[in-house]
Formats: C-alpha cells, sequence, structure tokens
C-alpha cells in the first residue's frame, strides 16, 4: 500500500474501516481545483486491500485528466467500497448512509455520484448523511442520471473515431464489438443498431444480454470471444484493465473507443495498440459524457438539450486534438491526452 503512494503523483488518500461490515471505504483525491474534487463512487469486492487502493489511485487520477479535457475546473478523485463478497443486502443501506458520514467529514473537498456497484437510488441514501456533496437523483436534473449523458459522449467518440480512419463513412457500413451491457454499453448498442450498424456484444450477465439482444439485430458471443470478433470498432464498456499483453495481440478491429474506465491493463498497452495499426480513443477522453452533463445542469443551469450539445461538441473536439497531436508528435494517443489535459492543468489552479 505505502509502495502504491509512493509511486502517485496524487495529494491525499482517505480511509475507514466499516467495523459492521468489513468494508474499506477509500477516497483518493488526485488533484483538488478550487478547492474541489469529485468522482464516482464504485462498490466491488477487491482481491486484496492492496488492489483496492491501487484502483483508488488509479480512478481518481483518470477522473483528473478526465475534468481536464473536459474544461470543468474540478480535481480529480474516486471513492472506492471495498466489500466482502458476503455483504449482507440487508446492511447495505446503512452501510451507505455511513459512507455518507465519510463524505461528509471531508468538508467539501470531495464530490461523488455513481459508478461501477453503485446507482443513482444509492447517491440518494448517500446524500441524506453527505448532503451536497452528493450526486442525488434530486439535484441532477437530467434524466437518466450520468447514464445518459455518458451513453451520448460515447457515440460521439466512436463516429469521431470512425471520421479519423474511415472518413465520413456511415455507421451501417460498420461493424462493433461492445463488451458490457450495462446502462452505457446498452444505450451505445441500441443507438447503433437504429443507424443500422451491425452489432456483436457481450456480458457476463445473460439476462443484460437477452434485454439487449431480444426483439433487434443484434448478435451474441461468449464474453472471452469478443476480442476475436472481426469488426471495425471493439468499444470496452464494462470494467477496466481488458486491453492488455493477452489481449491486444487478439483484436481484429481498426479502432478502440468506449465506455470503461482504465481499459490499458499495462502501461505499454497504447503504444501496443499503435503498433498494430489500432487506433485508440483514450477512455477518460471518451467517457466525459456523465460529467460534463450532469455538473453542466446541476452547476450551469443548462438545459438537457445543451447539455447533450456541449458533450457531443467537447468530446468530438478534444478528440480530433488528440488525433491530431499524436500524428504531429508521433506519439500514442494516451500520452497525446494526457499531455493535452497537462496543458490545461497548467493554470495553477
Amino acid at each position: 500500500m505505502w509502495e502504491a503512494l509512493e509511486s502517485w503523483s496524487g495529494e491525499t488518500l482517505h480511509a475507514r474501516h466499516d467495523h459492521a461490515t468489513g468494508t474499506l471505504m477509500l477516497v483518493a483525491i488526485h488533484r483538488a481545483r478550487r478547492g474541489r474534487a469529485g468522482g464516482g463512487t464504485r462498490m466491488k469486492c477487491y482481491g486484496s486491500r492492496e488492489a483496492a487502493v491501487a484502483d483508488a489511485l488509479a480512478l481518481a487520477e483518470a477522473m483528473t485528466y478526465k475534468w481536464a479535457l473536459a474544461d470543468i475546473p474540478i480535481g480529480g478523485a474516486k471513492a472506492v467500497l471495498a466489500v466482502r463478497p458476503d455483504l449482507d443486502p440487508a446492511a447495505r443501506l446503512d452501510l451507505l448512509r455511513r459512507y455518507g458520514s465519510f463524505v461528509a467529514s471531508l468538508r467539501g473537498a470531495f464530490g461523488t455520484g455513481p459508478d461501477v456497484g453503485t446507482t443513482p437510488e444509492d447517491m440518494d441514501v448517500i446524500a441524506e448523511t453527505a448532503g451536497e456533496q452528493v450526486s442525488s437523483r434530486a439535484s441532477q436534473g437530467i434524466e437518466g442520471g450520468s447514464t445518459a449523458p455518458t451513453a451520448v459522449g460515447v457515440l460521439a467518440g466512436i463516429r469521431a473515431a470512425i471520421v479519423h480512419v474511415f472518413g465520413e463513412a456511415p455507421l451501417a457500413e460498420r461493424t462493433f464489438a461492445i463488451q458490457g451491457l450495462g446502462g452505457v454499453g446498452s444505450r451505445v448498442a441500441a443507438a447503433l443498431v437504429a443507424e443500422g450498424a451491425r452489432v456483436v456484444v457481450c456480458d457476463v450477465d445473460g439476462e443484460a444480454v437477452r434485454r439487449t439482444c431480444e426483439g433487434s439485430a443484434i448478435e451474441e458471443v461468449a464474453p472471452d470471444t469478443i476480442y476475436d470478433v472481426p469488426c471495425d470498432l471493439f468499444a470496452p464498456c464494462a470494467l477496466g484493465g481488458v486491453l492488455n499483453a493477452d489481449t491486444i495481440p487478439r483484436l481484429r478491429c481498426r479502432i478502440v473507443a468506449g465506455a470503461a474506465n482504465n481499459q490499458l491493463g499495462a502501461d505499454d498497452g497504447a503504444r501496443r495498440l499503435d503498433d498494430r495499426g489500432i487506433l485508440y480513443a483514450p477512455d477518460f477522453a471518451v467517457n466525459a459524457g456523465g460529467v460534463i452533463g450532469v455538473v453542466g445542469v446541476e452547476s450551469y443551469g443548462w438545459s438537457e438539450e445543451r447539455a447533450r450539445a456541449e458533450v457531443e461538441a467537447r468530446i468530438t473536439r478534444n478528440l480530433a486534438e488528440i488525433f491530431a497531436l499524436a500524428e504531429s508528435e508521433s506519439i500514442d494517443t494516451e500520452s497525446a491526452a494526457r499531455r493535452l489535459a497537462l496543458e490545461r492543468l497548467g493554470d495553477g489552479e
């Protein structure tokens, strides 16, 4: 744990042990801007506490880049609730309320919303004790919470990448492989099918696959074979770390662009993709629609229509800049995206 902190470029890690459930609560603040930092709350079973800490630190750093590219003056942070596999469902609500008290104890330094393993309904419970530091359903003022604008942003990112590689060819001429059919992945799959594209999907949750494929032309494959599907674009929309030394050689696509956080499972993942001639649209650039949309509505008073337009415009513009910089400097797109984010953080905030 200490080794992870020593090599981390962030600011603070707050931790609390929940004795009633054995849950390790972590809030990692990578960078505060104007006294604020924000990121989702992830609830997950980890193989070790060290793995939970490493995940929190990496996710918080990615949030710094995401906020910066989105042109929103909030710093990067993330919360992790590392729960035991035998967590009693009846104890979950009280755990969330105690976590809300933990968030409140940070006195406004950290704001949060849903992430993997938590829902908008969970945020309502957390807000009972955390107050305005939580993006609850009542405060979001946007239908579908962060999920809907995230999906809008992922679609914008997919279009930008398709145009960059293939030109203005319509999506109907393309094949897409989508890994993960949660709220974002299922929306993206439905939107692509509606435009006439061929869509192949997988998910470990059979019910999610059934709901998504029922009554449509969407095709299903086994989760471990999604990497082998011949396609124009592979969209990771589940958990992170899926692009690694084992899976990258198997990819049969020209583009990777999806909603999952921290998709690269190795430091050289972006370079490996580049070496194979696969365009990588960095995840923190593609999946920023949720933070842009929700913050725009909550803090800036945007309408849902304005939020959608801002999401599409900002993500499309950012990816165009990332791709251009990567080509002009002969660097991979992940390095280009981080460079642009750091330039936007150079204001001393």
